[in-house]
């Protein structure tokens, strides 16, 4: 029972923290805009949505390459992010789904 709290936690936690993110990415402004260069700084470090929009409004409007160091380990991070979730659905789907038809 405490296995589908945490996952109905999740279910409400997930589109929250998107949310956040693409509030604080920069769809709707533009990042470098910020009067701070370092708050800029800081967003395009931490928000991995705000780098990628910055990345691609770059290349477009300016012709700049984007860094690709950034991009390698953003790569990384999704990546490892998607193998961890696979793992964990593989090794829980089938009990949850025990669980469900049995109760």
């Amino acid at each position: 029972a405490t296995l589908v709290c945490y996952l109905r936690d999740f279910s409400m936690l997930i589109p929250l923290g998107m949310a956040f993110l693409m509030f604080t990415s920069g769809i709707f402004w533009d990042v470098r805009t910020l009067p701070d260069p370092e708050m800029a700084a800081i967003v395009l470090a931490y928000n991995p949505l705000a780098f990628l929009l910055d990345a691609y409004r770059q290349v477009l409007m300016t012709g700049v390459q984007p860094d690709v160091y950034h991009l390698a380990v953003l790569a990384v991070g999704f990546a490892s992010v998607a193998l961890l979730v696979a793992r964990f659905m593989g090794r829980t789907s089938k009990r949850l789904a025990l669980r469900a038809l049995t109760s």
